[in-house]
Formats: C-alpha cells, structure tokens, sequence
C-alpha cells in the first residue's frame, strides 16, 4: 500500500512487512501464498535458508502473523504458515504480515526497542528524544520448531509476565531515592564531634 500512494519512492518503505488487511485482501493474500507453495514445489534448486525449518516452511507459503482487530497486549495474536493464513475465515477482520524469520536476538531471544519521542512541529522538524526508553525481551528462546509458542514468538509483558521463568526487572520507581539515601548514610558516616574533641581543637587554635 505504501509503495502504491508513494509510487517510485515506495522502496522507502521497504523496512515495513508485507501485510494484508482482512477480509478486504483475503483474495489477494490467498493468490499471492498459493503462487509462493507453488513456486517452492517446482524449485529445483533453493538457495541457503536460516534453518531446515524455513526452507520447509517456505513449501507451506511461508510465515505469517496475524494479528486481531480491535485487541491489545499481544491478545489474539498468532504465528502461522502461509496455508492456515489462506485458510482464515473469509470474514474475519485481522491484519496478516509477513513473518520476520531472521529477527535480531539478544541471548537466543526477540526483543524491541521504545524510543519515545515528542513532534513539536514539522516545518522546521523539530524532534524531542526522551532519555529513558524501554525494552522488552522474550521469556522463551527464539525457535521456528514451534509456531504456537508466544513466548518464543512475541515480547508483550502481558503475554510474558505468565511464562513460568519470568522475572520481573528490578528498578526503582523513585530517582531520587537513591540519591537521598546516599546522602543519608554519608551523613551517618561523619562522627559527631565529642567534647574532648571539641577541647582538643581549641588547644591546637592560635590565638
């Protein structure tokens, strides 16, 4: 679709997944994996995949994630092969993209990166970058062997927050806590001058 309003400068939107809007696209969808399954069966020669899994995948319209209408906090959201994609109900309202099967891991994991930003105007552009952003990282390692599995397939903390190792980041709510609380134990470090003390300076103190 951006590629179409956009025109020849469409290929600046090649950083987006292929998607379909269902059911407006379902047909367009289902051409477009039914020539994918058929292609992958007459390749007599395919080129190097990811794993064994994506190359078998590939047979089966490859990858897709499809994800609900009016839903949030990875709620409803599925992994599929290109079959079960096509196989969608004909009015069911979702948007299918194609899968990433190469994600950037950190451990063996998904993740994604928030970076909160406020647009004050366009003309000039004028772009504020909040310091502090947010990360969110799977509970289950990366795998195509199980495309059921949301907590290898996605980062939503309200989808992860139920895997059974999940731990929750330790930090503190409050940024000023921990700079008063330094402060309080540097001042229970310093002595409380004693009156043999206090005599003693007095001694030493030129007239």
């Amino acid at each position: 679709t951006m590629k179409r309003v956009h025109g020849a400068n469409g290929n600046l939107f090649d950083i987006h997944p292929e998607t379909f809007i269902l059911p407006g696209e379902k047909e367009s969808l289902g051409r477009l994996i039914k020539s994918e399954i058929s292609a992958a069966a007459n390749a007599t020669h395919r080129t190097k995949s990811f794993n064994s899994t994506t190359a078998a995948m590939s047979t089966q319209g490859g990858m897709w994630i499809v994800k609900p209408c009016a839903s949030s906090c990875g709620q409803g959201i599925k992994v599929m092969t290109g079959q079960q994609a096509a196989a969608l109900p004909k009015k069911k309202k979702a948007v299918v993209q194609r899968y990433l099967a190469r994600p950037y891991l950190i451990d063996g994991r998904k993740f994604d990166l928030r970076i909160y930003v406020l647009v004050s105007g366009v003309d000039p552009l004028r772009v504020y970058i909040h310091d502090e952003g947010l990360t969110r990282i799977s509970t289950a390692k990366y795998t195509l062997k199980n495309l059921t599995n949301n907590f290898a397939h996605l980062t939503n903390y309200s989808i992860n927050k139920n895997a059974p190792n999940f731990k929750a980041a330790e930090f503190n709510s409050n940024p000023n806590a921990a700079s008063a609380s330094n402060a309080d134990n540097d001042e229970e470090d310093e002595e409380t001058p004693t009156d043999n003390d206090k005599a003693d300076k007095s001694k030493k103190t030129p007239p």
